[in-house]
Order: structure tokens, then C-alpha cells, then sequence
């Protein structure tokens, strides 16, 4: 899926999967205003 970015863009993405699914485990809730992330 990500076979065609470069791999220091494709292990940002691994980065920032792991953080939301580690805020999911957390019970966080992340809001996206206009494409970025923040935490409530």
C-alpha cells in the first residue's frame, strides 16, 4: 500500500500508526482539524 513512498516516509507512517492505535488502547480520541491530529 505504501510500496511506493520512500522508506523514511513509509516508517513515519508505521510511527504514526502505532501512536493511534496505542491511543485507541488508551482510550484516547483523536480529532482530525483539517488533517492534523489532536488530543482531547
Amino acid at each position: 500500500m505504501y510500496s511506493e513512498v520512500t522508506p523514511v516516509l513509509s516508517q513515519e507512517v508505521l510511527i504514526n500508526e502505532s501512536k493511534i492505535l496505542l491511543l485507541k488502547k488508551l482510550n484516547s480520541f483523536v480529532i482530525f482539524n483539517e488533517g492534523t491530529p489532536y488530543l482531547i
